[in-house]
């Protein structure tokens, strides 16, 4: 499957069947390309292929330093995404298992989360 020419494939399901399907899949295929973007929501992508591998591609070929960046992020699909900055940040209405894995929380993607990084990062 995962030498075929593709672009990803999206599970929808009720939370407690993805929650199953999520493990089945990390057994049989130890830990491939999957991401749970939401609670009723499985993402399958070919290998190399995330927000997070995107963003380290753009910045070599723009030639931006990487500890320039602050990234934010509220679900599983952006978890690589917030350890290629400086500082990755989680908002507060984001997924409970991405709050877990970062070490920054942001205020809600409804509060202007721009508006504070700029007031309370940068300055």
């Amino acid at each position: 499957m995962f030498d075929k020419n593709w672009a990803k494939v999206l599970i929808i399901g009720e939370k407690e069947e993805i929650d199953l399907l999520e493990e089945i899949y990390q057994k049989q295929y130890d830990n491939g390309p999957i991401v749970r973007t939401g609670d009723r929501y499985l993402e399958l992508a070919p290998f190399n292929t995330s927000k997070g591998h995107a963003l380290g591609i753009l910045c070599d070929k723009l030639g931006i330093d990487r500890d320039r960046l602050i990234t934010f992020g509220d679900n599983m699909n952006d978890s690589e995404l917030l350890t290629v900055g400086a500082l990755g940040f989680c908002v507060e209405n984001g997924s409970e298992r991405l709050k877990i894995e970062t070490a920054h929380i942001a205020p809600s993607n409804d509060n202007h989360i721009i508006d504070y990084a700029i007031k309370n990062i940068i300055n």
